[in-house]
């Protein structure tokens, strides 16, 4: 049936650079389609769309509200590859005509569940666009072929080189689109299928390919090893009728885009290039021009298959590309990516699909139900290439004596430094460490945050740093000098130092063993403690002269504040670099989304307690009460940063965004924020500070059925209460730290319970664990805690490579402790591990930011059986059931997904854009000297800074960033040692 003149009514999800390209194209170059809504729940892409779009078309920042009420009767879907089967599956149960980008998943399962759905609607059109079937030269090539011109094509071979990217976006990216086979060779490969016969010949019509092979490097881009990627790879393809398909990805060229195909011929070649006709004569020569992006090379198919898609749904015109293309393809990738991981080749069965035993779970059941998956790669987001040892009485060959005398000792070592320092003598400084020393900095001598391993290292930092650092007028500091000896075979001198350079005042946190050769610094740490000409401002005087009330003065600083220093993000992080930063006298506004300052805190489930003592955890100038519960409730904890940020008097602007960040050629910003939904302000800082957390987006996976689903699907950020499900069932997937707590709230509640393990948890009890992570901070027999200042300095003193040693044997001593609590919950089927590198919580906090439980009351409801525990994850959602992997099938009135967040990046692509999110570097985890990477330190983004962490990190870095701010205003900072 043809519609005549009517135009498709349609409506694009996703404003990233190709949703934007794809909206601008339909709204003006699309006769046949009329584009009636754009979604997008980024802030600020309502903006974007009135600015560049026709005032007909809406903005939705709620796709379920869009996919309802936009009026539209197509859709086009431009996400993150994540929300593409959820979307496609509730697009068509609405009856919605779908066209997507590729691919569908990551998952050969979730694609195969959407396949599966669109051949149940034959009445709507389902486009997965291939752009390379739409280009003019490869469709000339295909008439080749099919007028017999070539002969039969027996082979294809293809090469796709994206340029260079200075940033490294699709590093960071890796995690989220599969692999460069996946985001990339997924369009080279279709090709290579549309320029083969594939189908010819075949004794089994439901296999098309016979195996695949692929290799992968990391030329230029190291990182990607920890996603198991590359950024070069070749993958050679053997379909089942024995053609041959060979194509060659890269991510290094430095030239601009190529794309090159060859077709091998009986009667003869044909090559397919990306080539410029514009031809340049200069001293340099004869040269063409390079096409500098696929976007570029491929214009017009963005126009041809959208045109097409417009004749298929009015005038039911065939597609060129159907969904089993998109199966295929995705298959083939899946499988390439699989063999470049692991180093094998793939095969395909009698039903097509790749035999990879950790991929096809739902396709295939390889997997037994009860078997966990891989906990975490010990070099998952740790590029820390030193091996450490601890320097054991077994290793040096003489102990520490009982009768020590530590402040003699110290004098003498603090005597030897302060030569070796004022005389600039780096390889007498270097001399004072062990072989493996190690020294970490932190701004008094590099203005960075580093760590020199080993005294070759630190002899060069030192030849460097000394001359013009000119550290002098060492003397101690509380504690007084003492011999620690934590283990029978390890012990040390520790003790700690005041010094000054010429720009601050700083402390050192030494570290020393006793050796055959006399005393050996193993650790020291230095860290500016303030800056000598800019200490921090004395308190105000609080009379009242001027002629309005405090209350109408602050009224007034708040809504006309000036801010030289922008905070998005009213948080814990937030309100500590505000403090600091108002302590050193510098204007700062926070610009907060909730309705309140500590909403964070406040809004998160009922339940919730912090799960280690409050002790460590006050913020900056401001401890909590003598008679504060010892483990803070969530909701309490909220109250505290409300009274915070009014007792500092603290400038934020709560319900309010950003809805535009700017940054010009020299690093100043224009920020445009909504304040609370009332008016539009526009913002001038200096600097710019994103303490948004470390979660990005809320992570859920995407499982065939969960539109179909009549029960409550939500994810544990969503969760307040589980209340109106008394009497009903609640599964919750994940067993982090959210998972148990949430499990557990039903627990109590007597609700029927179950938690869904995927992988192994690293769990401890908080009475093994506590006093030895944090018996420091506890209080004295009369209920008043220690310095924070001094135990802070001694808490994030030691470097990561003795740290991670001395993790180790602290994890070994829980294990053994907490034993029957292992066992018990083992016998319950709760899987737990060592924890990433068997360093429990340490490597993993500093990684993932999770993965791990202090046991908070949930163990105990495992143990009795009041919170059930089953392996696996979800399989599919039918309408009444939930089908666990292995065909298990159970029933629930409610799935919790506490399956996570992505990273930070997604939350700063959403705030300030994706121009400036791809030239932040990656964030959090440890870099090869052992450090955090981007966290506090140079983002990538002139004049952007990332403050994260849980409170006693917030409180100790936030004084290290406001140090660095603070000197870069006053033009006393250094440039960053680099060496």
């Amino acid at each position: 049936m043809s519609y005549g003149n009517r135009r498709l009514k349609l409506a694009l999800f996703g404003l990233g650079r190709l949703g934007a390209l794809r909206a601008c194209i339909l709204a003006f170059q699309q006769p046949r389609i009329e584009l009636v809504a754009v979604c997008d729940t980024k802030p600020g892409t309502d903006k974007w769309a009135a600015e560049n779009l026709p005032p007909s078309v809406k903005h939705f920042a709620d796709p379920q509200e869009c996919l309802k009420n936009s009026g539209a009767e197509a859709v086009l879907v431009c996400t993150a590859t994540a929300t593409h089967a959820p979307l496609i599956l509730q697009a068509l149960d609405l009856g919605l005509h779908v066209m997507c980008e590729k691919p569908i998943s990551v998952d050969i399962a979730t694609t195969q569940a959407v396949i599966e759905k669109s051949a149940s609607r034959p009445d709507l059109k389902f486009l997965v666009p291939f752009t390379r079937r739409y280009d003019k030269s490869y469709r000339q090539a295909k008439a080749l072929i099919d007028n017999g011109e070539l002969g039969e094509i027996h082979a294809v071979e293809t090469t796709g080189i994206d340029q260079a990217d200075p940033n490294a976006f699709f590093v960071s990216f890796s995690e989220q689109s599969g692999g460069i086979f996946l985001d990339f060779g997924i369009h080279t490969v279709d090709a290579g299928r549309y320029l083969l016969n594939v189908k010819s010949g075949l004794s089994n019509p439901k296999k098309q390919v016979n195996r695949v092979i692929a290799f992968g490097q990391q030329a230029v881009y190291a990182e990607l090893a920890k996603y198991g990627d590359a950024d070069n790879a070749w993958g050679l393809v053997e379909f089942a009728n024995g053609k041959i398909f060979k194509t060659y990805l890269g991510r290094t060229l430095t030239s601009g885009f190529e794309d090159t195909t060859r077709l091998c011929g009986t009667k003869g070649h044909s090559i397919i290039s990306a080539k410029s006709n514009v031809e340049i004569r200069d001293h340099l020569g004869i040269r063409t021009q390079s096409v500098p992006d696929a976007f570029t090379l491929f214009d017009a198919t963005f126009l041809a298959d959208l045109a097409e898609f417009a004749d298929a749904v009015l005038d039911n015109k065939p597609l060129t590309c159907q969904p089993e293309d998109a199966f295929e393809a995705g298959k083939i990738c899946a499988a390439l990516q699989y063999s470049f991981r692991n180093g094998v080749p793939v095969y395909f069965d009698d039903d097509g699909l790749p035999i990879m035993k950790a991929i096809l779970q739902s396709a295939k059941a390889v997997l037994n139900h009860d078997q966990v998956h891989k906990p975490v790669a010990d070099d998952f987001m740790y590029d820390f290439k030193y091996n450490h040892s601890l320097p054991t009485t077994a290793i040096l060959g003489v102990k520490i004596p009982i009768d020590c005398d530590a402040q003699k000792e110290a004098e003498g070592i603090v005597a030897r430094l302060s030569t070796a320092t004022s005389d600039g003598d780096a390889q007498a400084f270097a001399g004072l460490f062990l072989d493996y020393g190690v020294w970490r900095d932190k701004l008094s001598f590099t203005w960075d945050f580093r760590t020199f391993n080993f005294r070759e290292a630190i002899f060069k930092a030192a030849t460097d740093l000394l001359p013009q650092t000119k550290a002098r007028n060492f003397d101690f500091l509380e504690p007084t000098p003492s011999v620690a000896r934590p283990y029978p075979d390890f012990s040390q001198l520790q003790f700690v130092v005041s010094f000054e350079t010429e720009l601050v005042f700083a402390s050192a946190v030494i570290n020393a063993v006793l050796t055959q050769d006399g005393w050996k610094i193993y650790t020291m740490h230095t860290v500016a403690e303030s800056l000598k000409q800019f200490p921090e401002q004395a308190a105000p005087d609080g009379h009242m002269t001027g002629i309005t009330s405090w209350e109408s003065q602050r009224s007034e600083a708040i809504n006309t504040v000036d801010p030289e220093v922008l905070i998005i993000g009213g948080g814990q992080n937030g309100l500590a670099m505000a403090a600091r930063l108002k302590a050193l006298g510098m204007e700062n506004l926070i610009i907060e989304r909730s309705d309140e300052v500590g909403d964070i805190w406040h809004k998160r489930y009922e339940y919730l307690s912090l799960h280690f003592p409050h002790w460590p955890d006050a913020l900056p100038y401001f401890r909590y009460p003598q008679h504060w519960p010892t483990y803070t409730p969530a909701q309490k904890q909220g109250l505290y940063m409300k009274w915070y940020a009014s007792a500092l008097e603290l400038n934020v602007w709560t319900k309010s965004n950003v809805v535009k960040a700017e940054q010009d050629a020299e690093g100043k910003w224009t920020v445009v924020i909504n304040k609370e939904g009332k008016e539009t302000r526009t913002l001038h800082p200096k600097q710019l500070i994103m303490a948004t957390s470390l979660c990005g987006v809320p992570y859920t996976p995407a499982v065939p059925g969960m539109t179909d689903f009549r029960g409550v699907i939500r994810h544990s950020s969503a969760h307040t209460s589980a209340r109106d499900f008394v009497g009903k069932k609640v599964c919750v997937v994940g067993t982090s730290s959210s998972g148990f707590d949430t499990a557990y709230e039903c627990a109590r509640l007597g609700i029927d319970v179950t938690l869904l393990q995927r992988s192994p948890t690293y769990v401890m009890s908080l009475t093994h664990s506590v006093p030895r992570m944090l018996g420091a901070y506890a209080p004295d027999q009369n209920g008043n805690l220690p310095d924070l200042e001094v135990q802070d300095r001694l808490m994030f003193s030691t470097p990561i490579g003795p740290g991670e040693e001395l993790a180790r044997r602290t994890t070994r001593v829980l294990e053994d402790l907490d034993k029957p609590l292992l066992e018990a919950l083992n016998a319950r089927g709760l899987r737990t591990w060592r924890g990433q590198r068997d360093t429990g919580n340490f490597t993993l906090g500093q990684t993932r930011n999770g993965g791990f439980y202090f046991d908070s009351g949930a163990c105990e409801e495992i143990i009795n059986g009041r919170i059930k525990v089953e392996p696996g994850f979800i399989e599919k959602f039918t309408e009444d059931k939930v089908i666990l992997n292995g065909g298990r099938e159970k029933e629930f009135d409610l799935v919790i997904f506490a399956t996570g967040f992505s990273n930070m990046i997604d939350s700063i692509r959403a705030t300030l854009g994706e121009k400036i999110a791809s030239k932040c570097g990656p964030i959090w985890g440890i870099d090869e000297e052992g450090e955090y990477k981007t966290a506090y330190r140079e983002t990538g983004v002139p004049n952007m800074w990332i403050m994260v962490g849980f409170l006693p990190m917030t409180r100790y870095a936030s004084k290290l960033v406001a140090l660095r701010l603070k000197a870069l205003k006053e033009g006393i900072s250094p440039p960053p040692y680099k060496v």
